[in-house]
């Protein structure tokens, strides 16, 4: 009877210590919902600045890209468009799990480079850049290597047939 007696007390003990652990998680998740239910919010504007981004920044300097982005979100500001107050290709578009493996592919870890690497991946047309270092050049290789790709150059006699 002494032995049930001090199982049941120890089970009672980890019953406690699980609620309080559980009633963390609750609050955890509270401010998860606030948080995702501001981001369904702002998602509109977030999709719209992605699209923009999509389609016109590629070609300019991480500088530059910010400068339209804070143009961009002003503007959309002005029309009264939700959009996150600090928006970010990355966390819009970006896929953490994916953005690391381009990373261990070669891909580099600065803010600009990742942003490329997300144009490359949901671009419907093929991507021009410009790569002095070569860096592109090496990841993109490590990338599609199990896709059978084929490297050409401008000197190619059949690049255009």
């Amino acid at each position: 009877l002494q032995a049930e007696s001090d199982t049941t007390a120890k089970r009672l003990v980890r019953a406690e210590k699980l609620t309080n652990g559980l009633n963390s998680e609750g609050e955890r998740w509270r401010s998860n919902i606030t948080s995702l239910a501001a981001e369904k919010i702002n998602l509109i504007g977030d999709c719209f600045l992605s699209c923009a981004c999509i389609s016109y920044y590629g070609g300019f300097t991480g500088v530059y890209r910010d400068q339209l982005i804070d143009t961009w979100l002003h503007q959309a500001g002005v029309l009264h468009i939700p959009a996150s107050v600090k928006f970010s290709l990355t966390t819009t578009l970006g896929d953490p799990v994916q953005i690391r493996e381009w990373q261990n592919q070669g891909l580099p870890t600065d803010p600009v480079s990742v942003n490329n690497g997300i144009l490359v991946d949901k671009c419907r047309r093929w991507p021009l850049m410009i790569d002095p270092q070569m860096q592109a050049n090496q990841w993109l290789r490590k990338k599609e290597e199990n896709n059978s790709v084929m490297i050409t150059t401008m000197r190619d006699a059949n690049l255009l047939r």
